[in-house]
C-alpha cells in the first residue's frame, strides 16, 4: 500500500493514547476504591476493624456463670473466663445431679449415672434444648455429663445449634471422663 491508501488510526481501531491512558487510570482507581470498600467498608461502618485486637469500643467477652456474667478486665484476656468456667464446673461436680441449684443458679442440666443413654428427647423434656422446627434444635442451657452417664445425640439430618450471644454461650461438658464413639457419631460444625 502506498502512503495515500494506508488506514488511518481511527480505521485501525486505535484511539487517542492520552484518552486511553486516562481511562486506564480511572478504571484502576475505581477497582482499587471498590476493593477497599468491600474489604474494609463493613467493618469501618460497624466500628470493628479487628475486634480480636480489643479496640477502645470493643465489648469484653463474658461467660454465663452461677453468679451472673463475668467480664474480662481487658479484651482478649481469656484467663478470667477460664477461671470462671473452672469454678462453675468444680461447684457443679460437688452437687447432686438432681439438686435444683444446678438449673436455677448455674443454668446447667446435670446428667447423672443411669443404665440407658440420655438422648435429644431427654434434653428437650428437661428444657435444656428447644425445638425450633422439625429438624432444628437449639441447646439453651449448659449440659454436664457425669461419670456413668452417656449422652447419645444420634439424630441424622438434625441440626443442633448451641445458644451464644454477648452474655456468653452454652456448653456440653463431659465430667469425669469422656469415651469416644467407635462409629464417630459426634460431628461438630461451625
Amino acid at each position: 500500500m502506498s502512503g495515500d491508501q494506508a488506514f488511518t488510526a481511527e480505521e485501525r481501531g486505535q484511539s487517542d493514547s492520552r484518552l486511553r491512558g486516562a481511562a486506564r487510570i480511572v478504571i484502576l482507581a475505581l477497582v482499587a476504591g471498590a476493593t477497599v470498600a468491600i474489604v474494609f467498608g463493613h467493618n469501618l461502618i460497624a466500628d470493628r476493624v479487628a475486634p480480636w485486637l480489643g479496640g477502645a469500643d470493643a465489648e469484653p467477652a463474658s461467660v454465663l456463670t452461677g453468679e451472673g456474667a463475668v467480664t474480662t478486665p481487658k479484651p482478649g484476656d481469656a484467663a478470667p473466663l477460664v477461671e470462671a468456667e473452672d469454678s462453675r464446673l468444680a461447684t457443679l461436680s460437688r452437687l447432686d445431679a438432681a439438686d435444683p441449684r444446678t438449673r436455677a443458679e448455674f443454668h446447667t442440666l446435670v446428667l447423672g449415672a443411669r443404665a440407658e443413654p440420655y438422648g435429644l428427647g431427654d434434653l428437650v423434656a428437661a428444657g435444656a434444648v428447644r425445638q425450633d422446627d422439625e429438624r432444628t434444635f437449639t441447646l439453651v442451657s449448659h449440659v454436664m455429663v457425669r461419670t456413668g452417664a452417656e449422652l447419645a445425640l444420634n439424630a441424622p439430618g438434625v441440626v443442633l445449634r448451641m445458644l451464644s450471644g454477648p452474655e456468653g454461650n452454652v456448653s456440653i461438658v463431659g465430667w469425669g471422663g469422656v469415651a469416644a464413639s467407635p462409629s464417630g457419631g459426634l460431628r461438630v460444625r461451625r
